[in-house]
């Protein structure tokens, strides 16, 4: 009997201790879910913070191309500039000069972001790529800019004699 009662307290005791184990276990399991959740709703705001500028950066270049084709047909125009279409030209081009100015420090940021993540290497070959070219577009459009401006200078310098 004493046996018996033995046997049956070591079997509670094992399945107790069981009981335990998988209790312990489901809490493990889900506290890395719970970590793993908030690692990806971490990354997945990373992305969209990520996305957000590149789109910022994007919409810039767009404004700044459709201010220049609008300033380039002003520079190209024969004839004499009055001053407020002169001071109107300016303000556009020092505008521009801002945006891109903007799309350099986002772009910087954006860069420091990329160095930092150890996340995917083919991923971050594609978003080097992507950026490179957004840069790209940048200095092109610095070009045309400090060309307009260059045209400009010599139209009032042709005004002015």
């Amino acid at each position: 009997m004493k046996k018996t009662l033995l046997f049956l307290a070591l079997i509670s005791l094992m399945v107790f201790a069981g009981c335990n184990k998988e209790k312990e276990q489901k809490l493990r399991e889900q506290h890395l879910k719970d970590s793993f959740g908030a690692l990806l709703n971490s990354k997945s705001q990373e992305a969209e913070t990520l996305f957000s500028q590149l789109n910022d950066i994007d919409e810039n270049l767009t404004q700044i191309t459709n201010q220049y084709a609008s300033l380039n047909k002003e520079a190209t125009t024969s004839g004499d500039v009055s001053k407020d279409k002169a001071h109107h030209i300016g303000q556009q081009i020092n505008i521009i000069n801002d945006l891109l100015a903007q799309n350099r420090e986002k772009i910087a940021k954006i860069n420091r972001q990329i160095a930092s993540n150890k996340g995917s290497q083919k991923e971050n070959k594609e978003l080097k790529a992507y950026v490179e070219n957004l840069n790209k577009k940048i200095n092109e459009q610095q070009q045309q800019i400090d060309s307009l401006t260059k045209q400009l200078q010599d139209k009032n310098i042709q005004i002015d004699n």
